[in-house]
């Protein structure tokens, strides 16, 4: 979610035109993740305004030209671990060929992000497989060896370089560092709420 938000600041919509220009648009995967479900909640990220009525194949098309009216770029669809964890095999399936349609459809590029689980999605559909030509893991941050122990010191390092602060907090200090480890068990969601709430 923290990835969406710095990717949708850096390429912002622009509602100045005729026709609005929305680079980036992004949904999480809805309670029930079927085809139509699927279809709504991308309809509601695009501001489609009917975008609960109809079948799975009529919304389906709306999204289609919507993403062209709009002229997206990228579609991002978080919790993506949620489908495996609320279908069963053959639902998995049917959801995996939406998102297949959708990559050919859509030509833009598609991003699902979630944790590892997420992957049965993909492993599941051979044809979604094949689309999918990269994935990548974001660990956590980690200070069990001296080099992941470096990264994470520079990343508090730059984090306290950006807070409102005359003065420097000294999160990259060894004993700060590993309480801050400890505390957020490496991950940068409660890395940053600790120290906003600090």
């Amino acid at each position: 979610s923290h990835l969406i938000n710095i990717l949708k600041r850096q390429k912002p919509p622009d509602h100045s035109r005729d026709v609005s220009y929305v680079p980036i648009v992004s949904c999480s995967i809805p309670s029930r993740p079927t085809q139509r479900a699927m279809g709504s909640a991308l309809l509601r990220a695009l501001e489609y305004p009917r975008s609960s009525t109809g079948s799975a194949d009529e919304m389906f098309e709306r999204v289609v030209l919507q993403v062209r009216a709009i002229k997206t770029e990228i579609i991002m669809i978080d919790n993506v671990h949620d489908i495996p964890e609320r279908r069963s095999a053959e639902g998995i399936m049917h959801v995996g060929n939406w998102i297949r349609d959708l990559i050919d459809r859509t030509e833009c590029l598609i991003v699902m992000l979630g944790t590892p689980a997420a992957r049965q999605i993909t492993n599941a559909n051979a044809q979604l497989r094949r689309r999918v030509s990269k994935q990548m893991v974001i660990r956590y941050f980690d200070i069990q060896q001296q080099s992941t122990a470096k990264i994470f010191k520079r990343f508090l390092f730059e984090l306290d370089k950006r807070l409102p602060l005359a003065q420097s907090s000294q999160l990259d200090e060894p004993k700060i560092m590993q309480r801050m480890y400890w505390a957020t068990a490496g991950i940068t969601d409660y890395i940053l709420q600790l120290v906003g709430e600090a």
